[in-house]
């Protein structure tokens, strides 16, 4: 498919296929049993995605601190491996930026990229800095710590010389370990929010059952929009191009970008995340009570068939396209751009059935406002 053809495509998306609520798509609604879905997200999703993300947040400090003891490479691997396995997480909890996590502010503390390596530097320079402040908003999360432990060096004998003999070596191995006890802080504290034992969010979330845009399926569908509108601009849009005045590709802008191994696993785990969440797949792989089945209860209808089904199929036509693209990321996106761009298109497609189609069906408002031409 020629470039000019996809582009014409991807603008025919952008339009939208809106879903017209009929009198009987409203009843049913109201008749749908919408604390038995909340529930079932607050348990079977929500809550033990924050676990894990804590588990691993838990582990990459741990791994930290004992490279902090031995500056050695075996423990370099150790903070590595802990670091992706804990950005992993990541993607399954980001989309739930309501309730605690906006408390805390996670998202803006947790993985802004493309990361400031000169700020990163200035800071270790200088010894001094204030995580909180805004000038450091992308010099901290997950792309800071990319940096340190993959970036800092040409090999593995130069990244460690500069945690070792470099002459800001302490200071370099001081911020490391600010950053990831940043991460693990955070995410203790967003766990916490939610759990009955500590700051119970979970019970105002589950009795909150409208439909309005303070309730809680209005935030959660709210988050998880403007989540899914960000992860395929962020991770893909921008670093091919898609999303830039010129169309012209920046490949440093691709999330880990200086790991570079695992750039299309780390989209690859954000688009399941959100498909699971619409499709109600919590630990067990249960799929009830999801918002797959409200579609289907209330029965909306898109071009002669059931919009739940189209979701479906664009959901699997998604998966296919990003598996399809391979790493390091940063140079496919120059070297494949008309697969890249096609796969883009697959994504925007989701955009228009989730924040669109699926959200006009359920009577939910969009809350929220994006800049990047959706």
């Amino acid at each position: 498919m020629k470039k000019q053809s996809l582009t014409l495509l991807l603008a025919v998306l952008l339009t939208g296929f809106g879903c017209k609520d009929s009198d009987e798509e409203t009843r049913q609604s109201v008749n749908f049993d919408r604390g038995a879905l909340l529930t079932h997200y607050a348990d079977h999703l929500i809550i033990p995605a924050y676990e894990n993300y804590r588990t691993a947040t838990g582990e990459l400090l741990q791994a930290v601190n004992g490279f902090e003891t031995q500056r050695d490479l075996p423990h370099l691997l150790a903070c590595r491996l802990a670091w992706r396995t804990a950005l992993m997480a990541w993607q399954r909890v980001s989309l739930y930026d309501f309730g605690p996590a906006k408390d805390f502010f996670l998202q803006a503390g947790t993985n802004i990229f493309p990361t400031n390596t000169m700020e990163i530097n200035h800071n270790i320079g200088s010894g001094v800095y204030d995580l909180d402040a805004s000038s450091n908003a992308d010099a901290k999360g997950f792309p800071a710590i990319d940096f340190l432990l993959h970036g800092t060096g040409n090999t593995d004998v130069d990244i460690l010389a500069a945690f070792t003999t470099d002459s800001d070596a302490a200071n370099r191995l001081q911020y490391l370990t600010d950053l990831a006890t940043r991460i693990d802080s955070d995410a203790r504290k967003v766990y916490a929010g939610w759990v009955a034992t500590e700051g119970n969010y979970r019970a105002l979330f589950v009795a909150n059952t409208g439909t309005d845009v303070g309730s809680s399926l209005g935030v959660m569908l709210n988050a998880f929009n403007k989540s899914f509108e960000t992860s395929r601009a962020s991770k893909l849009g921008i670093p091919s191009g898609a999303l830039t005045f010129s169309q012209t590709p920046l490949p440093t802008h691709v999330e880990a970008y200086y790991e570079s191994s695992h750039n299309v696993a780390y989209l690859a785990e954000s688009l399941d995340a959100h498909a699971d969440l619409y499709l109600g797949r919590g630990v067990a792989g249960s799929m009830c009570n999801s918002l797959n089945e409200y579609l289907k209860f209330i029965g909306t209808q898109h071009h002669g068939g059931p919009l739940y089904a189209a979701i479906e199929n664009q959901i699997a036509d998604a998966r296919m396209a990003v598996n399809g693209m391979n790493d390091p990321l940063a140079d496919y996106v120059q070297t494949h751009g008309e697969e890249v761009l096609a796969t883009y298109v697959e994504l925007q497609q989701l955009v228009v059935f989730w924040k669109l189609d699926m959200m006009s069906a359920l009577g939910i408002l969009i809350a929220y406002q994006d800049n990047d031409g959706d």
